[in-house]
């Protein structure tokens, strides 16, 4: 699934003068399907009209400060239509740690979750993995779309991310480009943060964290303190997507216990079979003669 701006939460195109309607926050679908159809990419417009309104029921319910439609995942007994929304008493943020085991995992999402190989956690956890990984590799936008804002230079920790920023903001200033370099993958960047070795977008120290439950009585000379993990960093935002490394191949065993056998030819079916019935028409033989034997006796 390839996002871009067009697809952005960010990107709407209501009318943003009446800020007392609350629905200004749903974006005109309708119009993402008309480009989607330029892509010959999408799904039926019947199924983007039962979103836009699931979208304004979820207005009605939640206070939400955006809203955008993430996408559509198959399953085996249901489908899953993913929404993405900001609240307006901040963002909201979810656990991504299970993404570090799912990356070679194949298979349907289903009521029992089933993978090969097993995947250490229930079926909204693997859900929940994968939309993370496919938010973090595949949300692009033109280079110069996004910027990073100049008024939070230097006042953010650096290091968390390996980039020291972790937010961009939408340049107004970008006119955009030719339809001819956008089919150039080096004019397009990623800007949403890269899911790290420890399954996270932001790298957690896990020293740290159980440190702060521990009491402040014990001795420091009887406690074994661990040592202190190198924090994980990834390629910073607003990297080219050319610079993204090639996807390695997981090569699982192979062999004839595990793997099936070609279907044998009409050929190699009736040979096999006349070698049974010649074989059964043996065993008859020989039974034949024991009886004979015994009568002579």
């Amino acid at each position: 699934m390839m996002q871009n701006a067009i697809d952005d939460k960010n990107f709407r195109f209501n009318d943003e003068d009446d800020q007392d309607d609350k629905y200004r926050v749903i974006p005109d679908v309708m119009r993402q399907v008309f480009f989607y159809e330029q892509a010959a990419i999408g799904l039926p417009r019947e199924e983007f009209i039962r979103i836009s309104v699931a979208m304004r029921d979820i207005v009605d319910q939640w206070p939400i400060e955006s809203i955008r439609f993430w996408g559509k995942i198959l399953g085996l007994y249901h489908n899953y239509y993913v929404v993405e929304t900001d609240f307006t008493e901040g963002e909201y943020e979810s656990e991504t740690s299970d993404t570090e085991e799912d990356e070679d995992v194949a298979s349907f999402y289903e009521d029992q979750l089933v993978t090969y190989p097993p995947f250490p956690g229930t079926e909204r956890n693997y859900l929940r993995a994968q939309i993370a990984r496919i938010t973090s590799a595949t949300t692009v936008s033109p280079i110069g779309y996004y910027r990073f804002d100049d008024e939070e230079e230097g006042e953010e920790e650096s290091g968390e991310s390996g980039s020291g920023r972790d937010t961009c903001i939408i340049d107004p200033e970008f006119d955009g480009m030719p339809i001819r370099d956008l089919s150039d993958s080096q004019t397009w960047c990623h800007h949403m943060l890269p899911i790290l070795p420890q399954g996270r977008n932001v790298w957690f120290n896990s020293v740290e964290g159980g440190q702060e439950g521990e009491g402040e009585d014990e001795d420091d000379e009887d406690r074994n303190e661990p040592d202190e993990p190198e924090p994980e960093s990834g390629p910073p935002l607003l990297t080219p997507i050319s610079e993204d490394q090639e996807a390695t191949v997981t090569e699982f065993p192979s062999g004839p216990e595990i793997t099936e056998a070609d279907d044998p030819s009409p050929e190699q079916e009736a040979a096999v079979e006349a070698a049974m019935q010649e074989k059964e028409f043996g065993m008859d033989d020989d039974d034949d003669d024991e009886d004979g034997e015994q009568e002579d006796d």
